[in-house]
């Protein structure tokens, strides 16, 4: 199945995940799109520690010269974003999230 959006080296690492599942829906994924990037695996202890590395990530990015505005972190659902939202905001970080309300303006808080 083609995919728009990914790079190849994207893909070629969904798709060995996908090949170690007990249990799965065959497809194989692919692209057109090239990069030289790889991607990475990091682990962290936590939601609160996955916050920081995402935020000093995108601050390194920022030095480096990639716009905020070009930069997105992407979640499975919007339920899972509530501590980087707080990271952001914590650390005056500006963001946009599409899908679901802000965290921090949610009726609960």
């Amino acid at each position: 199945r083609q995919n728009y959006r990914s790079t190849e080296t994207i893909l070629a690492a969904a798709n060995r995940v996908i090949g170690e599942a007990s249990e799965r829906f065959t497809k194989n994924l692919w692209t057109e799109r090239r990069s030289s990037h790889r991607p990475q695996l990091v682990s962290v202890r936590d939601e609160a520690e996955q916050a920081n590395y995402v935020c000093q990530a995108i601050l390194a990015e920022r030095e480096a010269g990639t716009a905020l505005k070009a930069q997105a972190v992407l979640f499975r659902t919007s339920s899972h974003s509530g501590p980087l939202e707080v990271e952001l905001t914590r650390r005056n970080i500006p963001f946009v999230k599409f899908g679901g309300l802000k965290f921090l303006d949610a009726a609960h808080v």
